[in-house]
């Protein structure tokens, strides 16, 4: 069983190790099956069939001293839940358990997200570890309050920490920053329509001049991805890093260059979008900075695109729209487990 392993990940350093820039006429190719795949509405709801493969690789369950996930934008908890059930491999960890859970403590059902037919597809289970651990950061108090209270019951105690801030590229210098629900009746569990005001009024009711909409502030911590590890996980960067912050996901990465730096994250996600900062950066920018931090990104179709070393961004660019919303996984190079799962979930599925 130990040869056999042994040479199962051998078998993974050997594969990855092919993998590198392509040439033009298969960056020409990646560019075609993007558009054959619907572009960006491909990758808006992920089937994550790269998770499954995960899943199955021996590597998979290969010991390793972390065994934790960190999710910048729980919003529901759906996908804190879903790592959760991923690193533990333990089957109560359920989105049938989460919902019962969530709506003891809500006199709302629990919202309807228009990726429901996916993002309520429960994650595959991988190996068994008692060990491990996810936290889920999310800045909305109503969210944070069902949030919190969901998770004291079993089997989330213990395994699934809740914390409220609002996280960007750098701590705001009072450490604290006024996010802006869209009107008063949105103030509850699940909504993700909110944005940090730019203007830095306070906390409270904000009137728009010739306006009839009022607006809430509510005012959180402000931080970053490497403080929140600093301060709430020991110093030890998780395994998995899921970024979905409507707008901030690029800044949020830029936040967590010390950890992508440690060569201990060995996956990573993050949603693309024309909201917030997003709408005045580049993609093409965001995947160089995690090039040189050693990841490889994908677009997040059925079938993954490669994008690092691989994308004709002069075509991608000249699109009329090229910030819509979609999704991009990514994973370390020398991690031969990602990297693998990855590489693979980029072929045709049998």
């Amino acid at each position: 069983m130990i040869a056999t392993r042994s040479m199962a990940v051998f078998a993974l350093l050997v594969y990855h190790s092919s993998c590198g820039p392509c040439s033009e006429a298969e960056a020409e190719q990646s560019f075609s099956t993007f558009l054959q795949q619907d572009g960006f509405k491909g990758s808006r709801c992920p089937l994550r069939r790269h998770l499954d493969i995960y899943a199955r690789l021996a590597c998979a369950g290969s010991s390793r001293r972390n065994q934790t996930g960190l999710v910048i934008g729980g919003n529901t908890g759906t996908d804190c839940v879903g790592f959760a059930r991923l690193l533990s491999g333990d089957p109560r960890k359920s989105f049938e358990t989460w919902t019962r859970d969530v709506t003891k403590h809500t006199r709302r059902k629990f919202p309807k997200s228009i990726c429901d037919s996916t993002s309520l597809r429960e994650y595959p289970l991988g190996p068994p570890r008692d060990e491990a651990r996810v936290l889920c950061v999310e800045p909305l108090p109503s969210n944070v309050e069902t949030l919190l209270k969901a998770s004291m019951s079993p089997p989330w105690n213990g395994s699934l920490g809740i914390y409220q801030a609002a996280v960007s590229d750098a701590v705001a210098p009072n450490q604290s920053v006024t996010i802006i629900v869209h009107s008063l009746r949105s103030e509850h569990f699940g909504v993700e329509t909110a944005h940090i005001d730019l203007q830095k009024r306070g906390p409270g009711l904000i009137r728009y001049p010739n306006k009839k909409k009022v607006l809430l502030g509510v005012q959180v911590t402000s931080t970053t991805v490497d403080e929140i590890i600093a301060q709430n996980m020991n110093g030890a960067p998780p395994y998995l890093l899921s970024v979905d912050t409507e707008g901030f996901d690029a800044l949020v990465l830029r936040g967590a260059a010390r950890t992508l730096a440690s060569g201990q994250v060995g996956y990573v996600e993050f949603e693309y979008h024309r909201l917030q900062p997003w709408f005045r950066m580049r993609l093409r920018d965001t995947i160089a900075e995690l090039d040189a931090f050693g990841y490889d990104c994908y677009w997040a179709q059925p079938r993954l695109v490669r994008i690092t070393g691989c994308f004709p961004w002069h075509k991608f660019e000249a699109m009329t729209q090229t910030h819509m919303w979609s999704n991009v996984v990514c994973a370390r190079r020398k991690d031969p487990c990602w990297a693998k799962a990855l590489e693979l979930a980029c072929e045709a599925p049998s």
